[in-house]
């Protein structure tokens, strides 16, 4: 039996890894243009900068799924309240 975690985030393990994918071949490109344009500082500042943006990208990721699966439970519960309130009469 599956419990709530893995009900709610196994759908989106695909697309998540999806994006985490493009972002880090977006960071990869960024290395390689700034390396033939800047030259060893910009590589250098990249780099430095890569472990804060994916922080930050981390705790955007969980809020934003947290907060969409908090919502979707909370208009449930509010629609079965409601329909339970019109059954009772």
């Amino acid at each position: 039996m599956r419990g709530f975690c893995e009900r709610k985030f196994s759908s989106m393990f695909i697309s998540g890894t999806f994006t985490k994918a493009v972002m880090y071949i977006m960071l990869l490109c960024d290395s390689m243009i700034a390396g033939h344009f800047i030259g060893q500082s910009g590589v250098a500042a990249i780099n430095a900068i890569t472990p804060v943006t994916g922080i930050v990208t981390f705790f955007g990721d969980l809020v934003s799924t947290g907060v969409g699966i908090v919502f979707t439970r909370e208009i449930g519960a509010m629609s079965c309240a409601i329909i339970s309130a019109m059954d009772s009469r």
